[in-house]
């Protein structure tokens, strides 16, 4: 697959989570952002193993990305735009998940998680701090925005500032932040939002039953 195929798969998600949890393992978590964010993780790391021939740990230097990239064609070169703008996406959303679960932003796993999914495409460098603790006035900027969009999208118009520099910067430098609001979130806002119904009918049916519902971090 790629991230073009999973934007036109439909607004039923429930396959996702399937084949995320299949890929995670033990590491699966079940927050339907995160699930969403995973599969557009993958499938954009996917298109860059087929279009430059990696294997799965694969990575490359500068030079060969240049040059592997010099010889794709206009359409080739369009469809790795898209899936680098859905590695973005998603890493970026698996943040927003961590922050409001830690009360904190762990710099490193974000910088690891980019350049593992990006395998040399693209680099980016820690600079600062490893764990930076959110200032009061951001959290509760952060706060806001999430519940304000349950599917987190808002961090990338609306409550853009309110992320981490690290991130924010980022975004704007890689040049795919418009592309991401114009084609990557409306899909992906569908997507979450029909994972977020399916688990509130699955909470219900669990709280008439007298078990204890999974919670998640928002709504």
């Amino acid at each position: 697959m790629s991230v073009e195929q999973l934007m036109s798969s439909g607004n039923d998600a429930s396959h996702l989570i399937d084949i995320e949890k299949t890929k995670a393992g033990k590491r699966f978590v079940t927050d339907p952002r995160y699930v969403v964010a995973n599969a557009y993780i993958n499938q954009g790391k996917e298109l860059i193993m087929k279009l430059f021939g990696l294997s799965d740990h694969g990575k490359m230097t500068t030079a060969l990305v240049d040059d592997l990239e010099s010889r794709l064609a206009p359409t080739q070169r369009q469809s790795l735009s898209i899936n680098y703008a859905g590695i973005l996406l998603g890493v970026s959303l698996h943040t927003v998940v961590n922050i409001l679960r830690d009360n904190e932003f762990n710099a490193k796993n974000f910088v690891d998680e980019h350049n593992v999914a990006a395998m040399g495409y693209s680099k980016l460098n820690l600079n600062g701090d490893a764990m930076q603790i959110i200032p009061s006035e951001q959290w509760k900027k952060i706060i806001n925005y999430a519940s304000q969009d349950p599917t987190f999208g808002i961090f990338f118009n609306e409550g853009f500032t309110a992320l981490p520099q690290t991130i924010s910067d980022f975004l704007l430098k890689s040049g795919r932040l418009t592309l991401i609001n114009k084609a990557l979130l409306p899909p992906y806002r569908l997507q979450v939002q029909d994972l977020i119904a399916k688990r509130s009918a699955e909470k219900k049916q669990t709280k008439s039953k007298g078990d204890p519902p999974d919670k998640l971090i928002l709504p």
